[in-house]
């Protein structure tokens, strides 16, 4: 492997050159203390808590401004290096809450226990209980923290004009990481601090109103604060017991689990074919769905807590009417596994699992009873709602990833198909039982149920609708 080989706390490693001593510590798994930098964003030098000894130099470098080069050695820990990183730390505590940091009852701390410190409220550190998820503990406890530290708080109110999380600099440590995230990733700019050079604080560039500032309530800010002075709402319990639903609620709200922040973001591009490409990953139907899906994804939607959910769905149709076949070079069949599965029902389900498991090297036959395919796509759904030829160009693409499809084929028996030699079965049969209301009238000659009227009218069968 091409690189560059320098040696951290005594063991040679080889990185890509244009690596931070910092980056390159922490492949090594060598523990480097840092509050601004961040997997996700480019480090600023700003905390000062990540200075190492580097041979042949006299001061004091920062790791993640400081690039390997090779024969570079680097030294992470020494007797001076603790004493300069506390002091980097002293710096920053002066101007945080820091009671709870260094409280040997930490551990079992909770809004019902009671303090033994004669500490004002405003000096305890009020991230979350037992600050089970505080970064700046882990740091704290790393680099240690020297006694009679003082600690005069700046007085800020606390913001609690977004719906999702509240904002309180009393607890910021000008990392910059809220800054950078918002602005070089996520492209808003919501904060800024009020001198680059030497910043003194965090503000609002609207002046103080979140909800003004044009914040998109991504909460990146929230996932990047090491400290909690931007903190979610919600608590923080209820968070970390479905983290995944809590961070991205729509996906999580889809059945089929899209990625769907990803194709969202594509489609605000213009880029239409990335799109239907994120959508294919995981349902081979994203023109039917962008038409009839019921779209418990904006259910989910965060953004309805502000104004209106995302087009989620919408943007589905978007994507599939206007993307192009691009998403083809990224598709692949697998080798053939020897392996068959029947699937019963030429539905929405029997029809996916048939195409993802074609393209997982099976070999996949599909049985329908009726003469037409695609289930209650296309017997259940008027086709003003579900044009046909959108249905039935994605049957198609199903059948170019070598699904066979045999329709007008009841079965009446799993074990027949097995004792035919397939490996597995497939239950897709659907929902074509109409649903009876309980009124008087119901079972007459001439009254008909929702799903069967709409099977008959759908299958070409004229149906006498009287006066």
């Amino acid at each position: 492997m091409d690189g560059i080989t320098v040696a951290i706390d005594g063991q040679k490693i080889k990185v890509k050159a244009g690596t931070t001593v910092l980056r390159a510590a922490r492949e090594a798994g060598i523990y480097v203390p840092s509050l601004c930098d961040h997997p996700d964003l480019n480090p600023i030098g700003q905390c000062g808590l990540c200075a190492v000894m580097i041979q042949g130099e006299e001061d004091f470098p920062l790791a993640c401004k400081t690039e390997v080069a090779e024969g570079m050695v680097v030294t992470t820990e020494t007797l001076q290096l603790g004493k300069r990183r506390r002091e980097a730390l002293a710096k920053i505590l002066v101007e945080h809450p820091h009671a709870c940091l260094d409280c040997w009852r930490r551990a079992r701390c909770g809004p019902f226990d009671i303090c033994l410190r004669t500490m004002a409220i405003d000096q305890h550190c009020v991230i979350c209980p037992k600050n089970r998820y505080c970064e700046f503990q882990r740091l704290v406890d790393y680099i240690g923290i020297d006694g009679g530290i003082p600690y005069v708080s700046k007085g800020y109110s606390v913001l609690r004009d977004n719906p999702f999380y509240e904002i309180n600099f009393d607890l910021c440590v000008l990392c910059g990481r809220c800054i950078r995230i918002c602005r070089d990733v996520r492209g808003v700019g919501v904060y800024a601090f009020d001198d680059e050079d030497n910043p003194t604080r965090v503000d609002i560039v609207s002046g103080g109103s979140v909800k003004d500032s044009g914040c998109k309530s991504c909460c990146a800010c929230v996932e990047v604060c090491p400290t909690g002075a931007i903190v979610d709402r919600v608590p923080q319990e209820k968070i970390w017991a479905n983290r995944e639903a809590y961070v991205v609620p729509c996906s999580d709200a889809c059945p089929a689990h899209i990625d769907i922040p990803r194709y969202v973001d594509y489609a605000a591009q213009g880029k239409y074919g990335e799109s239907l490409a994120v959508i294919r990953e995981k349902v081979p139907f994203p023109g039917s769905l962008g038409r009839v899906c019921i779209h418990l994804c904006e259910q989910a939607c965060r953004r309805d807590a502000l104004n209106d959910p995302i087009a989620i769905k919408e943007l589905k149709r978007v994507a599939a009417d206007l993307g192009d076949e691009q998403w083809r070079n990224g598709s692949r069949i697998a080798e053939s596994t020897g392996k068959s599965v029947a699937v019963v029902g030429a539905g929405p389900a029997g029809l996916t699992a048939a195409f993802y498991l074609a393209k997982a090297g099976h070999s996949a036959v599909v049985f329908e009873a009726l003469p037409e395919l695609g289930g209650m796509m296309r017997v259940g759904i008027p086709e003003y709602r579900l044009p046909r030829d959108i249905l039935s160009a994605e049957i198609d693409i199903i059948r170019e990833a070598g699904v066979e499809i045999r329709p007008n084929t009841r079965i009446d028996s799993v074990d027949s198909l097995l004792g035919e030699g397939y490996d597995a079965v497939f239950l897709g049969i659907g929902a074509h039982q109409g649903t009876k209301i309980g009124v008087e009238g119901e079972d007459l000659s001439g009254v008909m149920d929702g799903a069967t009227f709409l099977r008959e009218v759908n299958l070409g069968q004229k149906i006498d609708v009287g006066d």
